[in-house]
């Protein structure tokens, strides 16, 4: 299987900051695409989802690989503003780019 271009999805991760929780919207048919290509990369079981293991290796390659994809993904889930994703923000980010995946499925 061919390694999918993360970068390619930069364009999938809002450059904005969301505002408080209440109203978000979430990634949208980016977050899903972006969602799409981190399962390939990454879901080592093929289970259709990441494991936390799995979901801070993908977030270390990003942050290794990508830096401004990372930084995007800083931008938009980096609550405290600590310059790194903790694990529940990554788990937060996650959650949104898998319901926005569903979302997706679910309109075709």
């Amino acid at each position: 299987m061919a390694t999918p271009d993360l970068s390619a999805s930069l364009d999938a991760v809002p450059a904005t900051p969301p505002p408080k929780e209440k109203g978000v919207k979430g990634a949208g048919s980016g977050g899903a695409r972006f969602y799409s290509l981190l399962l390939q990369k990454f879901d080592h079981a093929n289970q259709g989802s990441l494991t936390p293991a799995e979901q801070a290796e993908a977030v270390a390659y990003l942050a290794s690989n990508n830096p401004r994809l990372y930084a995007r993904l800083l931008t938009r889930f980096d609550r405290n503003r600590d310059g790194r994703l903790d694990p529940d923000e990554t788990a937060r980010m996650f959650d949104r780019l898998a319901k926005a995946s569903e979302r997706a499925k679910s309109s075709e």
